[in-house]
């Protein structure tokens, strides 16, 4: 939920953010996963103190909670569980939530005017009062209607946009599902996606260009930067 006491540096759905802005010391969070235990007390405490309730966990062959964010459950620590050269065993842990991003795609990308904000401090919200839950990208895709494993339009644009970040570490995993019988063999091309999206994005292009880069991948090719 918003905070009325913070300066609001821009808004989604809206040209600018609030007049008068005035500036604030910018806050960073730094998270030294060579020291994390995997106790999951911070994934307790972002449900209590977002008032998310309780979640059902989904643990499939792994201590991590859950495989990966939704709606309910905003931070999540990511168990990798490697088999060493020497027989024992370890784990890596990383934390997924939102990343404050210094230009945050999310709001640039939502239609809702309001649902996600950015502070003078650097912090990125949600109002989920605020938020109209469009998916229209999702709605209009046929192959979601016919296939429920599809991941869809916008996943599939996302894991586009992950593709070009030298930072993400989830390039197996993501491959993994992209060249699956359900991923990007099943999108037929037609393009209702892009033609229905409220903010003129592409996702087409972002799958074409997936399966450009999935080509070159089978074909153990590096892709050129874009």
């Amino acid at each position: 939920m918003n905070s009325p006491g913070l300066q609001i540096r821009q808004s989604s759905a809206s040209l600018h953010g609030d007049t008068g802005q005035r500036k604030m010391p910018v806050v960073s969070k730094y998270i030294d996963t060579s020291t994390c235990i995997g106790c999951k007390a911070c994934e307790v405490a972002c449900q209590e103190w977002n008032d998310l309730g309780n979640v059902d966990t989904k643990q499939v062959g792994s201590y991590q909670t859950m495989p990966q964010l939704n709606a309910d459950f905003w931070n999540l620590i990511k168990f990798n569980e490697q088999t060493l050269t020497d027989g024992g065993f370890a784990w890596l842990m990383r934390k997924d939530q939102c990343m404050h991003c210094a230009d945050p795609g999310c709001l640039r990308a939502c239609p809702a005017p309001g649902a996600i904000v950015q502070y003078e401090n650097g912090i990125v919200d949600v109002n989920p009062d605020a938020c109209i839950g469009c998916g229209m990208c999702l709605s209009a895709c046929t192959i979601v209607a016919h296939n429920p494993r599809f991941p869809g339009p916008a996943a599939l644009n996302r894991a586009f946009t992950l593709e070009l970040d030298p930072r993400d570490d989830g390039q197996a995993a993501r491959w993994r599902v992209l060249l699956s019988d359900d991923a990007l063999a099943r999108c037929h091309g037609q393009g209702n996606c892009t033609e229905v999206c409220p903010m003129g994005l592409r996702p087409m292009r972002s799958i074409v260009r997936l399966r450009q880069r999935a080509a070159l991948r089978l074909l153990h090719l590096r892709p050129r930067r874009p």
